[in-house]
C-alpha cells in the first residue's frame, strides 16, 4: 500500500463523532515551492490555520465540514477556494496559488518648508 506523504486522513471515534485531519501543502504556481505562512481556513466554520515555513499544514475537520469551502490565501497571491467535498473525494493534497500584482497610484510628497524658504 502506497501512502501519500502530503495527505493523511485519519478517522477516530470520540463520543460518537468522526474527526478528520487534512494535511497538505500550499505551493506557488510558477515554482512549485511551498508558500510560507499561507492562510488555510474553512469559510463557513470560520476556523483555520497557517501553513508552516515550507507551506505544509494540517487542519482538524468536523463531520459538517464536508459541505464547507476551504480557502487558501497569501500576500502576493490570488485567493483560491475549493469545495471540501471535492478535496476529500479526490484526495487532493497540493493546493496551488497564482501570484498577482497590483499597480499602485503615484504618491507625491512635498516639503512645505522648502516652498516657504523659496
Amino acid at each position: 500500500m502506497v501512502v501519500n506523504p502530503f495527505l493523511v486522513v485519519l478517522s477516530s471515534f470520540t463520543f460518537g463523532t468522526t474527526q478528520i485531519i487534512l494535511s497538505g501543502k500550499v505551493t506557488d504556481s510558477k515554482t512549485g515551492v511551498g508558500i510560507p505562512f499561507a492562510s488555510v481556513f474553512l469559510r463557513q466554520a470560520k476556523a483555520g490555520i497557517s501553513s508552516d515555513a515550507n507551506g505544509d499544514f494540517s487542519i482538524k475537520l468536523d463531520p459538517g465540514s464536508r459541505n464547507d469551502t476551504m480557502v487558501f490565501s497569501a500576500i502576493g497571491y490570488r485567493t483560491a477556494m475549493k469545495p471540501m467535498a471535492g478535496i476529500l473525494s479526490s484526495g487532493t493534497n497540493i493546493f496551488i496559488l497564482k501570484d498577482t500584482t497590483y499597480q499602485l497610484r503615484e504618491v507625491v510628497f512635498e516639503d512645505p518648508l522648502k516652498s516657504a524658504v523659496n
